[in-house]
């Protein structure tokens, strides 16, 4: 009796990988939103070159050509758009990004040597503080509020400081 002798099957490997993006959520108008956008890269040029971006719409509604606009501005801007969440899958048409859902909100900080960055509040505490023996940060951020290192007072560089929100302004003072 003949028996077959099935070949060894091959392992099928899987890896794991999160990615860090900024989360845009573009508010109306959407011009308006653009020229801040167009602001903070006068100021640091490139601030979002190589860094993911998703893009949340659940505060506009914006048609699909609306949407494809969009991504084509900021394109236009090179700004990487990984991803669109906020929205239904019939509002977005194949050429565009992916639709995102089921993710959450988590915190992953990475420094660079030369590049540092300050977060707190990120999970949407706006009272969330910011306390350092010296402002070296190219980045601050306090539940979505950001300053990068061009708009920090260059007295307060390089000194112990806090920062923290009132309202939607980030304010930053010397601790001595």
């Amino acid at each position: 009796m003949l028996s077959k002798v099935e070949p060894p099957r091959q392992l099928v490997r899987l890896r794991g990988r999160s990615y860090v993006a900024f989360v845009f959520s573009p508010v109306v108008p959407i011009v308006g939103w653009l020229e801040e956008i167009d602001a903070t890269l006068a100021r640091s040029p490139g601030f979002f070159v190589g860094r993911p971006v998703v893009l949340d719409l659940s505060a506009v509604d914006l048609s699909q050509p609306a949407i494809t606009h969009l991504i084509s501005a900021l394109e236009a801007r090179n700004i990487r758009v990984l991803g669109i969440e906020g929205v239904a899958a019939s509002e977005l048409n194949p050429g565009l990004p992916p639709l995102l859902t089921g993710g959450r909100q988590c915190v992953l900080e990475l420094h660079e040597p030369k590049k540092p960055e300050a977060m707190a509040g990120v999970n949407g505490n706006s009272a969330a503080r910011i306390y350092c023996q010296k402002i070296e940060a190219e980045l601050l951020a306090i539940d979505g509020y950001y300053q990068t290192a061009e708009d920090i007072d260059a007295t307060l560089r390089n000194r112990p400081a806090q920062a923290w929100l009132e309202g939607d302004i980030m304010k930053i003072t010397p601790l001595n």
